[in-house]
């Protein structure tokens, strides 16, 4: 099966549980698009990642399909949250998700526009988002 096959396997498997290809947000879509691009996501292997906007916030997930999420079902791993800062006009945070299951603020350095904070969910500087 060729890569496109796979790919297009993979996306059918996650609309079928109700995950978009395309968020409707246009922060969202350049998030997305984004992460895809500079971290590689190899998509025709069944892994890749979907940005959601919820209440202002913005959701970052690795989704795994077929042979890669080992159950056989879509799965999804929490990879950050960027929200505003209460009070400061363009200024965003990042949080991440450790095995607790609950987001944590991760301090200023993890603070400052949003582009700021999408450079580093990329690099990662603490392995937070990536391991």
């Amino acid at each position: 099966m060729n890569n496109d096959n796979q790919h297009h396997e993979s996306n059918n498997s996650l609309r079928e549980v109700g995950v978009s290809d395309s968020p409707d947000d246009m922060r969202a879509q350049w998030l997305q698009k984004y992460i895809l691009e500079k971290k590689n996501v190899p998509e025709h292997l069944g892994i890749t990642i979907r940005v959601i906007k919820k209440h202002g916030r913005y959701y970052v997930s690795e989704w795994r399909t077929g042979k890669q999420s080992f159950s056989g079902k879509p799965t999804e791993s929490h990879i950050a949250r960027i929200s505003s800062v209460p009070g400061k006009k363009d200024r965003w945070e990042l949080a991440w998700m450790p095995g607790d299951m609950k987001w944590h603020s991760l301090g200023k350095e993890y603070q400052g526009i949003f582009e700021h904070c999408a450079k580093l969910i990329i690099h990662d500087p603490n392995h937070y988002f990536w391991g």
